[in-house]
């Protein structure tokens, strides 16, 4: 009886979230077909409602993608931006080359002010709109980064992108990097080499120089890590990751080429530790830390991505975001 009970229980939450997302998705397609990307208007309730349906949806059938973006736009309506993220990374572990997701993620770093990672996720989502052949929607996202890149979005864009106007970075956060909040990294080895008669080195410092286009390499080894030190105490908010050579996050060939970082360690201050898995791709990844304070930040390499042709692995930047 208790068993019956239990599959009709399991029936009844399919029924109802089917229905509901049914209704907006529908709903949203509509209005996608009419050229306006936002999803239906609806009050506060009924959002709540809505979302608490499709994350019962999710733990129901946790491999239907299609729950996973309709509760990020979601979010995104919402302004919760840093949960849009969360989602549509959980998302990516399932569909790591769904072409809607990077461009929902790129909104809502968008939306956060975050230019450096929203141009690597428009280039992914151009990327996979393009191996599929939708040919109207590559279009949009390359009118979106044509936009972000010279830092001048225009009415339309911000349409197409279901922003109104984008947030600059939060009042009460700081982004830390080289200069600016971090005194120091070092690292348990870099790797060097000779090309062209010239002497070649990754260090430590280029994972918070703020550029995506550098990378730290180091030998393919588990156990390597990176110690940053803070120029004071700091509570953090999160973490998040460019993995591998993020030079190369748009070719998958190159970026491949080297191995890149699986599982690892998070370490700060009162021996507080955490062990998060990156996803295997060169883009943004964000892991919160909880306004937990500490004068440091140090990662330890757990498992690999194995490399396809170096014996070394990278990561490209690493971005810190504190309390104010």
């Amino acid at each position: 009886m208790k068993q019956r009970s239990k599959i009709n229980l399991t029936c009844q939450i399919r029924i109802c979230t089917y229905f509901v997302f049914t209704c907006v998705f529908l709903s949203a397609c509509d209005q996608v077909s009419k050229g306006n990307d936002s999803l239906p208007a609806m009050d506060t309730r009924a959002q709540e409602k809505a979302v608490g349906e499709i994350r019962k949806g999710i733990e129901a059938e946790p491999g239907n993608i299609k729950n996973y973006i309709v509760l990020g736009k979601f979010y995104l309506e919402q302004n919760k931006y840093l949960e849009a993220i969360d989602v549509m990374n959980e998302s990516l572990v399932l569909e790591p080359k769904n072409a809607d997701i990077y461009y929902l993620l790129a909104i809502a770093h968008w939306m956060l002010g975050e230019k450096t990672e929203v141009i690597p996720l428009i280039n992914k989502s151009i990327y996979f709109y393009r191996a599929i052949g939708n040919e109207k929607f590559t279009e949009k996202a390359r009118l979106l980064l044509k936009d972000v890149a010279e830092a001048n979005p225009s009415p339309e864009s911000l349409s197409r992108a279901k922003i109104v106007t984008p947030l600059k970075q939060e009042d009460n956060e700081v982004s830390l990097f080289w200069s600016k909040g971090i005194d120091f990294v070092k690292a348990s080895s870099l790797v060097r080499d000779i090309f062209d008669g010239k002497i070649r080195r990754w260090p430590e410092e280029h994972i918070i120089d703020d550029k995506v286009e550098t990378h730290w390499c180091t030998a393919d080894n588990v156990g390597e890590w990176a110690y940053i030190k803070l120029n004071k105490d700091y509570k953090l908010l999160r973490l998040v990751f460019i993995n591998g050579n993020g030079f190369w996050s748009d070719s998958s060939e190159q970026y491949y080429a080297d191995a890149r970082i699986k599982d690892i360690e998070i370490e700060i201050a009162n021996g507080w530790k955490r062990n998060v898995r990156l996803q295997d791709m060169g883009d943004w990844q964000s892991f919160g830390l909880g306004g937990r304070k500490t004068d440091y930040v140090k990662i330890t390499i757990l498992s690999l991505y194995p490399a396809q042709k170096w014996s070394h692995y990278c990561l490209s930047e690493i971005k810190i975001f504190a309390e104010k």
